[in-house]
């Protein structure tokens, strides 16, 4: 036996032991989830550890200020504690719910538990109340007749839905649950499966999760903060010091821009009542196919989502109901433009005098920005007067913003030309080429420039002088900014009004992006002045001067999410967005109803402006009936006769002829028939401008 094999042996033997007394240590999925865990308090533990090791100048502000690191050390427990707490939460498992259900109806017999179902709540939810501890791996035999029942009850009457036994754990899967493959048990609201956390996120410990990330996110942003004031302070101190807080401070910036976007996405996800597996396989799930990809079928509000998600009983599960078609079609009515059919009956003029409106509005809010925006010149001022970072932030704020507004008007003036030979369909799309290198203006020259400028100076900034100069210049820089961003606000609520959307939902799915990209730079812009001020505070309340170019860094990122979410819109109307799908479908269904079509083929749709859409497809005709349609109109009698004649010719040219001319009036009968299908499609749907429907050969 080599020294290598006597070696595996012991290390084998001694791990055998330390399975025998911790059992749950044989799993390799858990020991896998304990690493994790050792591993993340360990990165804890070094990065606070570092920070007292290295700054010397810490331990006296310690006993200087207390309170600072005494809250800073409270954070860091607190965050550690939850992240325990959170791990070792269930997630709310289906054996759990199934069991709670038995336990309620133990004492009645199998009718009455088949009669009397727990009651459902106003929303249409069902509430199961946890009384308990973690049932076993298989419910008893005379829970599943109710349980099943429970789950049924869960879906519309009519809906068809798929096998609901889970082929893994064999439970009936209520709706929004899943099997988790790493728990290897079926989860209620699954999430996901968190590796750092060792557990499934779901409806029992999704709140817990939320939690922790938000004190995670504020414990690596107070550090760094600590770290940075440890690398400005003028002392002599070893290289390889700065090497490694240097290389920490790295690593603990991706973690919390990591972190921050988490916690962006599951707020997001919480206020609309979705998970990430509900997201991320929208398509894939059978409840969920067919509904509009913006609507969002369990949410009922923000206000009472969050109420729910935060106010809710850690001892009770919600088991939610699928809504039913009639609350799923209320649910997508601001995202298919239902209210389009209130226009079936007016007049094409006034939708035009509706759309002229709306620009009118979009030049109205964007002139107004511009003539605000010229207070950057006062910005300039208490710039050079008091070298604040975060003025000189403004200062580029308002130069972008005023440049950008300038771009947004010519490309309106620009949009309302007249169509030309080069461009038949108009210029109504220049607004958005314009809106674009807009966005791009702000993301480079707003964004960059600012994001650079704070980043530069965080080692080797002053406290500015002249505050109170810059504190009257932002007072009065938020009037001017809020008068602007109310202007824009209304010129938002009028798009939405003349597409029938709510401001909301205007505001991601409008067509005409210009009033929105002004009301989002004035917000931006109003947050940024407010985010100055703050700093300025801080600067001038604690003395240190790190928080004036952490303020510009804050306004930097403030331009860039607004850049980003600019240049979205705009890429999705230059490259050519279909119309709402109701109103194609609105379209589709009367062309398939009326008795000269066939079939269809190759329809497609474009938006060729706010408001406006060109509309394409092939048509297969139905000859018998284009014919019968000429025939009634003209008589048949008459060509029965004029055929009549030319038969008894002796010649066939009398024949042919008569044929050419039938075969060139049916011709123009079928013309006849595409002139009254654009004509009732343009009045079906009045924001379509152009239609364009060819004949197809279907051989």
């Amino acid at each position: 036996m080599t020294i290598t094999s006597l070696c595996r042996s012991s290390c084998n033997g001694a791990l055998d032991r330390c399975y025998r007394l911790s059992p749950c240590l044989a799993d390799p999925a858990r020991r896998s989830s304990l690493g994790l865990k050792l591993a993340l308090v360990m990165l804890h533990l070094i990065y606070v550890g570092v920070l007292f090791l290295f700054d010397n100048d810490l331990i006296e502000k310690t006993k200087q200020d207390p309170w600072y690191i005494a809250l800073y050390l409270l954070l860091f427990v607190a965050t550690l504690v939850q992240y325990f707490v959170t791990s070792g939460s269930s997630p709310g498992y289906v054996l759990d719910a199934m069991r709670i259900l038995n336990e309620k109806n133990a004492a009645v017999s199998r009718a009455s538990m088949t009669s009397k179902q727990p009651v459902s709540s106003k929303n249409g939810s069902v509430i199961v109340t946890v009384d308990g501890s973690q049932s076993g791996r298989n419910p008893p035999r005379s829970n599943v007749t109710s349980w099943m029942k429970l789950v049924l009850d869960m879906y519309p009457p009519g809906t068809s839905i798929r096998t609901l036994t889970c082929t893994y754990c064999n439970v009936e899967q209520p709706l929004r649950a899943k099997h988790c493959h790493d728990c290897d048990k079926c989860v209620l609201q699954f999430d996901h499966h968190c590796v750092w956390l060792g557990t499934c996120i779901g409806q029992g410990n999704h709140c817990r999760f939320w939690w922790y990330l938000c004190e995670e996110t504020a414990l690596c942003l107070w550090t760094g903060i600590l770290y940075i004031a440890y690398l400005k302070t003028n002392i002599t101190r070893a290289w390889w010091k700065d090497a490694i807080m240097i290389l920490l401070l790295v690593a603990l910036s991706i973690l919390l821009i990591f972190l921050l976007l988490l916690l962006l996405f599951h707020s997001y996800l919480i206020l609309t009542n979705q998970t990430t597996y509900e997201l991320v396989r929208r398509r894939r799930i059978p409840y969920l196919r067919g509904i509009p990809e913006r609507v969002h079928p369990f949410s009922k509000g923000v206000c009472r989502n969050l109420y729910e998600f935060c106010c809710a009983q850690s001892n009770t599960y919600n088991l939610e109901s699928l809504p039913t078609v009639s609350e799923i079609e209320e649910k997508s009515r601001p995202y298919t433009r239902l209210s389009w059919s209130c226009f079936q009956d007016v007049d094409f003029m006034l939708l035009l005098d509706t759309s002229k409106n709306c620009v009118m509005a979009c030049q109205r809010a964007v002139k107004t920005a511009c003539v605000c925006n010229l207070v950057f010149s006062l910005k300039f001022g208490v710039w050079l007067a008091s070298s604040s970072h975060v003025m000189l932030a403004e200062v580029v704020h308002s130069v972008a913003d005023f440049a950008n507004q300038v771009l947004l008007a010519y490309g309106l003036s620009s949009s309302k030309r007249a169509p030309d030979a080069l461009h038949p369909y108009g210029y109504s799309k220049e607004r958005f080429v314009w809106s674009l290198i807009s966005a791009v203006g702000i993301f480079c020259l707003g964004s960059g420039a600012t994001i650079v400028h704070g980043v530069q100076n965080l080692w080797t900034s002053h406290p500015p002088a002249n505050i109170q100069y810059a504190a009257l210049v932002i007072g009065g820089s938020f009037i001017i900014e809020g008068a602007s961003l109310l202007v824009a606000i209304q010129a938002v609520k009028k798009g939405a009004a003349a597409e029938g959307m709510k401001v909301r939902d205007y505001v991601w799915r409008g067509h005409d992006p210009t009033s929105v990209a002004v009301m989002t730079e004035d917000g931006a812009a109003v947050t940024g002045l407010a985010i100055a001020a703050a700093s300025l505070v801080a600067v001038n309340t604690t003395g240190n001067a790190i928080y004036d170019p952490i303020g510009s860094i804050i306004v930097g990122n403030i331009l860039g999410m607004v850049a980003i979410f600019l240049i979205q819109r705009n890429r999705h109307a230059l490259i050519g967005r279909a119309m709402d799908d109701h109103d194609m479908e609105k379209v589709l269904r009367f062309l398939k109803n009326d008795p000269v079509v066939d079939s269809l083929y190759d329809c497609k749709s474009e938006v060729i402006g706010p408001g406006f859409f060109r509309f394409k497809a092939e048509i297969d005709f139905n000859g018998v009936v284009v014919v019968q349609n000429y025939l009634n109109r003209t008589g048949r009698a008459e060509w029965a006769r004029q055929f009549h004649e030319a038969a008894k010719e002796k010649d066939d040219r009398a024949l042919l002829k008569i044929m050419s001319n039938y075969g060139e009036e049916v011709v123009t009968a079928l013309g006849s028939e595409v002139d009254r299908l654009e004509k009732e499609i343009q009045e079906l749907v009045p924001g379509i401008r152009h239609v364009d429907i060819e004949a197809h050969n279907p051989t």
